[in-house]
C-alpha cells in the first residue's frame, strides 16, 4: 500500500522510536453474526518525550468541533459535512522522519513520511 517502510535500526540513530499496537474492530448483524472485521495500527504517542516532536492533542479538535457547533446554533447557520477518505493516511507531515517500532513478536522498525522514497533519499 506505500503507507509505511521496513528500515533498519541504524536509520533511526538519534530520532525517536515509539511503539505501536493494533486496534481490531468486529462488526456484527442484529443477530450477533461476525460480518466484517477490520484493524488499523496505531502509534502509542504517550510514548512521546516532551519537545522531541510537537504535540498534537486529539481532544483539542473534540472542543473545536463543539465550540463551532455551538456558533452554528447560536447565529442560526446551515453546516456542510464532508468525508474525507483516508484523510490521515495521506495527509503530508512536517516531521521528515517518524519511527515505529513494531508489536511484540516483529523486530522490524517502520518508517513513516511524507514521501518514502524522498525521505531514504535524505538520509
Amino acid at each position: 500500500m506505500g503507507t509505511f517502510e521496513e528500515v533498519p535500526w541504524k536509520k533511526a540513530a538519534g530520532k525517536q522510536v515509539l511503539g505501536c499496537k493494533w486496534v481490531f474492530v468486529y462488526k456484527t448483524d442484529k443477530h450477533g453474526f461476525l460480518q466484517k472485521c477490520k484493524a488499523r495500527l496505531v502509534v502509542c504517542g504517550n510514548q512521546q518525550k516532551e519537545g522531541d516532536l510537537p504535540t498534537r492533542a486529539t481532544t483539542l479538535a473534540g472542543l473545536s468541533f463543539r465550540a463551532l457547533m455551538a456558533i452554528a446554533a447560536e447565529f442560526d447557520l446551515e453546516l456542510e459535512q464532508m468525508d474525507a477518505v483516508n484523510a490521515f493516511v495521506n495527509s503530508p507531515i512536517d516531521e521528515s522522519f517518524v519511527f515505529e517500532k513494531l508489536s511484540m513478536g516483529y523486530a522490524a522498525l517502520l518508517f513513516f513520511g511524507n514521501s518514502i522514497s524522498q525521505g531514504l533519499s535524505r538520509l
